[in-house]
């Protein structure tokens, strides 16, 4: 009798145990998760190709989107287990369309959903990194060089790029951008010198002049006077040309001027000025000379395109002057032209990444 009631004591014991370990497993599976789930950013603009999507939970979880979106989303890991940070690799957007998609998160017990957007693309306003809007379209022309300068004191910083002909010894253009950082009260240093990234046989000697002509600066001596140091890069030989003494002295200092008048009214100012030696009705090159009597070649005529930003806002225009005396000092308007019609004219391609509707208008009262 001792021995059945023992026995049926340790079965019931048996049976209790049983149940707690089978209750105590249940409980842990179904426990309460601080699930969370958080996307960031959500919104994002056409050329935008990256978000992160944050995970919070003590479960293994998985990550699913509708099929129609996989084309442009996918993830650095589609499961895992415990909080984690996933990465969303996301395709340009080059329709003009808004896309969306729906990103669902399940750790096993619920599911959750963040919806990332993604703005269209929108013509003529560049979104997200836009670079260096000021150089022209690179295209093969012999004996050239793509030279582009930082500042002295800040070689962090942008000075200005140039395409220059080792032959003609001239560059047929300058380009940079123009903001008052730039421009302090260094003044004038007068440092002419040689080009340091260029070899001297390549450069005109520009010491004593130009016989006959100004040493016409492409980007001015006052568009860099935050330094002396830096002043002194606009004073390089590769930087001038033969130009008119009249033309430089007055009407083409005047456009200088209002250059940077524009460049105090916008977030930046970008500008390439250059210099043409040869047109479509006159291909002979005219050539004056170095001191070291070397042939330096005299342009046609200087222009500028410039290009005026405001956040997302975009306006254009440009000038054309012949190097000669002109018929007056001080009307920079009888000389202005959409940037469109300065492509046609030299040949080049100025703000490759801004549309042709913005450089085929002048807003007249973006330029008084």
């Amino acid at each position: 009798m001792k021995k059945l009631s023992f026995l049926l004591i340790s079965l019931l014991f048996s049976t209790f145990l049983f149940n707690m370990n089978c209750s105590s497993d249940n409980d842990n599976e179904y426990e309460e998760d601080n699930f969370i789930i958080n996307l960031s950013p959500e919104k994002i603009s056409a050329e935008t190709t990256t978000s992160e999507l944050k995970i919070t939970t003590t479960r293994k979880w998985t990550i699913s989107i509708e099929d129609k979106n996989k084309s442009w989303v996918s993830f650095s890991s589609n499961e895992g287990v415990s909080s984690s940070t996933v990465s969303i690799i996301i395709e340009p957007n080059k329709n003009e369309k808004t896309r969306i998609v729906d990103i669902s998160v399940s750790n096993g017990l619920e599911i959750k959903t963040v919806r990332l957007i993604q703005e269209g693309f929108k013509e003529g306003v560049p979104l997200g990194k836009l670079g260096w809007l000021e150089l022209p379209k690179q295209k093969n022309m012999q004996n050239t060089l793509f030279i582009s300068h930082k500042l002295p004191d800040n070689p962090s910083q942008r000075n200005y790029s140039m395409l220059y002909d080792t032959q003609n010894k001239i560059a047929y253009w300058v380009a940079y951008p123009l903001h008052k950082y730039y421009i302090g009260k260094s003044g004038r240093t007068d440092a002419w010198n040689f080009d340091p990234q260029i070899l001297q046989e390549k450069q005109s000697s520009l010491f004593k002049g130009i016989p006959g002509f100004d040493r016409g600066h492409q980007i001015p001596s006052a568009d860099r006077t935050n330094s002396k140091n830096n002043n002194k890069t606009t004073f390089y030989f590769s930087n001038m040309t033969p130009q008119n003494s009249i033309l430089n002295q007055n009407l083409w200092a005047n456009l200088e001027k209002k250059v940077r008048t524009w460049s105090y009214q916008c977030d930046t100012l970008y500008v390439v000025t250059g210099a043409i030696i040869t047109t479509a009705t006159d291909p002979t090159i005219n050539y004056a000379y170095d001191n070291n009597k070397n042939k330096i070649a005299v342009p046609k005529y200087y222009y500028k395109a410039l290009l005026k930003r405001n956040k997302n806002s975009f306006y254009s225009i440009a000038y054309k002057m012949n190097n000669e005396k002109p018929v007056t000092n001080t009307n920079i308007d009888l000389y202005k032209m959409t940037v469109s019609e300065l492509e046609k004219e030299t040949g080049f391609t100025f703000f490759p990444k801004i549309s042709e509707a913005i450089k085929n208008e002048i807003n007249p009262s973006q330029w008084k």
